[in-house]
């Protein structure tokens, strides 16, 4: 059974995926497995790393991810980037600071 992308606007058909058979997606769940396995002790720094490098790929690439969503989902352009760049703000939030009282809070800037 095929699978479209239409377009809400137009109702246009972007483009059509085939399924994945029941042998295709246990290949893939297995390929998912070893991944885990292979990530499980990934210190919490290189995942916040990864974290960092995924949000930044988003903001740097925000009118081409807010172009795919505007087609796939009829939304406004301007929406769809502003989508995009709160996306990037949820998958790597900006560093805790230290506040005067010597406590990290999430995103506090200290008065200049």
């Amino acid at each position: 059974m095929a699978i479209a992308t239409v377009n809400p606007s137009t109702g246009e058909t972007v483009k059509v995926f085939e399924a994945l058979t029941d042998e295709a997606i246990d290949s893939k769940l297995t390929l998912a497995q070893q991944a885990f396995e292979q990530h499980r002790h990934t210190s919490f720094a290189q995942r916040a790393e990864w974290l960092h490098q995924a949000a930044q790929l988003l903001v740097d690439e925000k009118e081409h991810f807010g172009k795919i969503m505007t087609l796939e989902m009829g939304k406004p352009i301007a929406a769809a980037i502003a989508e995009v760049e709160k996306s990037a703000s949820l998958v790597a939030p900006p560093a805790p600071r230290r506040s005067a009282a010597g406590c990290y809070r999430p995103g506090f800037a200290p008065a200049s």
